[in-house]
């Protein structure tokens, strides 16, 4: 509280508090038991917080009441949860005055914490921003942990205050040191340059794959028709038009093609739906891009036909008939 406080007199700083963590700090999840409730156990959001972390963020009060400064001084078994969290885990219901214990995710058997009193609701303050749909979260007071992040807002550049910082954390105490300094968006931008990262990966594989996978069934349909080549110089010379050798092709390379598209279409559909379980929020169902690859494979397999089709054609009647 007291670097806190020195904090706040820097030039320019209008709100400081500290955190276990903020929006766009690795996760801190817990499993919570929720007292009186059959609801399962279930891994969610944590934050132990100080002072003026909620006016920071931005969020107010919307039920209840926040923590007194007696609480967060003493670490007292109270705490705060979001709206997700009393739509999610209490299906809606009244959340004050509920009791909450939270048990650590490393190992679900090991003894709980105190159990903490719920005194108020906030909104969500996105601290987990990978999958919004699973947000429930849980505050509770700061306590003694050997690292926390100081958050600052305020009205002049964040590089300005480094120095400062560095120096009040020196001035305060041996052990005390500051580890690293950044802004919120370069905080941001760092799970999403390893996202992103992950995605053009993902996307340069899946390019490689549709590539080889269109070459293959261009290679495979090509040598289907061209092991036919004497039959249709056959059919030629027992009377069968152009037009009949082709469509006779045709047809056949389309029934294979769509069997396959067929089944292809529901295996791509049925990984799909195993995308739900990522922990991350993923697009579930991308019928234009699965449209696309069909689409593509299914041209690369009626392009294989034209060379195989010109050379059967080409073929004349009498000298399919002698090599028969």
């Amino acid at each position: 509280e007291e670097i806190r406080q020195e904090v706040l007199r820097l030039p320019g700083v209008r709100m400081a508090a500290f955190g276990s963590r903020f929006p766009g700090n690795e996760a801190q999840r817990s499993y919570v038991e929720i007292e009186g409730s059959e609801t399962p156990l279930a891994l969610t959001e944590t934050a132990e917080i100080t002072e003026g972390y909620l006016e920071l963020l931005g969020a107010e009060i919307v039920a209840g009441r926040g923590f007194t400064p007696g609480e967060l001084a003493d670490a007292l078994p109270v705490a705060l949860v979001n709206e997700s969290f009393v739509r999610d885990r209490l299906g809606g219901a009244n959340a004050l005055g509920r009791r909450v214990r939270v048990v650590p995710e490393s190992d679900p058997a090991a003894e709980p914490r105190p159990w903490s009193t719920i005194v108020g609701v906030v909104p969500d303050v996105g601290l987990n921003p990978g999958n919004p749909d699973n947000a429930a979260a849980v505050l509770t007071p700061l306590a003694d942990i050997n690292i926390m992040r100081l958050a600052i807002r305020g009205d002049s550049e964040p590089a300005a205050w480094t120095a400062q910082l560095v120096e009040l954390a020196a001035r305060t105490g041996p052990m005390v040191r500051v580890q690293w300094t950044k802004t919120l968006d370069e905080q941001m931008r760092e799970p999403v340059l390893i996202f992103r990262g992950l995605g053009i990966g993902f996307l340069v594989l899946g390019a490689l794959a549709l590539l080889l996978s269109a070459a293959s069934i261009h290679a495979i349909t090509a040598c289907a028709v061209t092991s036919r080549t004497r039959e249709l110089g056959i059919r030629q010379a027992l009377g069968a038009g152009t037009g009949r050798v082709v469509t006779e092709v045709l047809r056949r390379s389309a029934a294979q093609l769509a069997i396959g598209a067929t089944l292809g279409g529901a295996l791509a559909a049925a990984l799909l739906r195993l995308s739900r379980a990522f922990p991350w929020e993923v697009r579930s169902g991308n019928p234009e891009a699965l449209a696309l690859v069909v689409a593509v494979l299914t041209l690369s397999g009626f392009a294989a036909l034209a060379q195989p089709i010109r050379r059967a054609l080409a073929i004349r009647p009498a000298d399919a008939m002698r090599s028969e």
